[in-house]
Parts: C-alpha cells; sequence; structure tokens
C-alpha cells in the first residue's frame, strides 16, 4: 500500500507535484520504545477533542519482521465561513494511516492521507519517529506534508490556508504525544521503569482518558446527527439530485 502515497513515490514525481509543503521535526527526552508505546495510546488526550473516533482495519506481520497496521480516523476542524462556500453539510473527515514499525533498525513510519473533500485540500504526510543517533536515550519525529487544493482560482489560497492549520495541528499532536509520554514515564523518561509500573500506568492512563473518549463519543453523535439533518434537507428540499 505504501508504493500509492505521494510520499511513497520517487523524488522526481515528488518535485512535479503543485502543492504547498511543510517540513517540521521534534524532539523527546524519551526513548524510541517509549515513543512506539505511546503512539498506540495517544488517543484520547485533552489536546485531541478534533479526532473523534479510530479503527483498526488491517495488521499484519512482514516476512522482514516488520508491524503494519492501517487505521482509519475521523476527525473535525472548524471551517472558516469563506470556506463553507466549498463543503456543504459536516464538517468532518476521514483518514487513512499506514504505520510501519522496523524493531530492527528502530524506525516508525507513518503515511496519513484524507479521502474526503479530496478536490477542495488533500493532506498528505509522513512522519519518521526514530532515536537521536548521537543520544540514544531522546527520539526524533520527522514531519513531511504536501497541501494540495484542485479548486479552481482558489487553490493556492486554500493550500496557504491548509499549511497554517496544519502548524497549529503539529502543535497539538505534540502537545498530546508529551501528555501521554509524561502519564505514562513521569517519574524519569529515559529509564526503563519495569512491566509492572508500566501496565499500572498504562491502566492508569486508560481510567482517566474514558472522560476524554465520553467527549469524543458525544461529538460524533452530534456530527452523525448533523449528517442526517443535512441528507433529510437535501432529500426534501425539492431541489433534482445530481446522478453522478
Amino acid at each position: 500500500m505504501t508504493k500509492h502515497w505521494f510520499f511513497g513515490k520517487s523524488d522526481q514525481v515528488a518535485h512535479e507535484h503543485s502543492g504547498k509543503y511543510y517540513y517540521s521535526s521534534s524532539l523527546f527526552s524519551y526513548t524510541w520504545e517509549q515513543l512506539v508505546t505511546a503512539f498506540w495510546l495517544r488517543y484520547p488526550n485533552p489536546y485531541s477533542s478534533h479526532v473523534l473516533s479510530e479503527d483498526v482495519l488491517d495488521r499484519r506481520l512482514t516476512d522482514d519482521g516488520k508491524v503494519v497496521t492501517i487505521r482509519v480516523l475521523s476527525k473535525t476542524n472548524h471551517m472558516p465561513k469563506w470556506g463553507e462556500r466549498f463543503i456543504r453539510g459536516p464538517q468532518h473527515v476521514y483518514i487513512v494511516e499506514e504505520s510501519i514499525v522496523d524493531p530492527v533498525n528502530k524506525t516508525l513510519t507513518t503515511y496519513s492521507k484524507n479521502v474526503g473533500y479530496t478536490k477542495v485540500m488533500t493532506v498528505d504526510e509522513k512522519c519518521v519517529y526514530q532515536p537521536v543517533s548521537s543520544d540514544p536515550s531522546m527520539a526524533e519525529l520527522a514531519r513531511s506534508a504536501c497541501i494540495e487544493s484542485h479548486v479552481f482560482g482558489f487553490a493556492k489560497a486554500i493550500q496557504a490556508f491548509g499549511v497554517e492549520r496544519y502548524k497549529r495541528n503539529t502543535t497539538k499532536t505534540t502537545n498530546g504525544f508529551l501528555y501521554i509520554l509524561e502519564h505514562l514515564f513521569a517519574a524519569s523518561p529515559a529509564s526503563d521503569k519495569g512491566p509492572e509500573s508500566l501496565s499500572s500506568r498504562i491502566s492508569a492512563l486508560t481510567a482517566k482518558a474514558e472522560t476524554f473518549r465520553e467527549q469524543a463519543r458525544k461529538a460524533k453523535e452530534m456530527a452523525k446527527t448533523k449528517t442526517s439533518d443535512f441528507l433529510h434537507a437535501s432529500n426534501t428540499s425539492g431541489v433534482p439530485q445530481s446522478a453522478s
């Protein structure tokens, strides 16, 4: 599946792409193993109210020992007034994420892309989590993103808006990551706390996360209600529906 993602293509094709690009990196005072543990436990957290749900579609072990996981997440983001002319109905979108954990080379690579409203804007992202070569007690997250729009006459403006929103969202992601890491490995980030201690911390974190899950469930139900109301209004408005 990786080859179908933008960032899985050749560098020559990448340079011919018409979208806007954004690159950033973050350093964490935690080991790569701790970062990977937190990755699977990062939702919900106080900074992820825009994440409504996450579901695993597929998980497999490759012949060379990598763990490949496909997930779908539903997210919502407030649309500015000028954007409402391009998007009708509820403002939530599905994101497909492919992650590849390589325990031998100690890398976690993720590819994610929205599968809704793709004509208005697509965000194609690649993230690489790996240890800092000069200090194995620390880990680095390197992000690459391409934001594209195909709305005639507005593409550049929408892409510029998309880059700024992506920057803000990466700040939320980093803060959410730190929240989970601090709750799992608060006493001594780089030290091994042992399986019993880690298990109890995960249990405590799961219990605390129930509040955030409840908020996400309510947001998801609200989104479903808005979708139902919108579809009902469309079907009863008397406006002929497109055959496509």
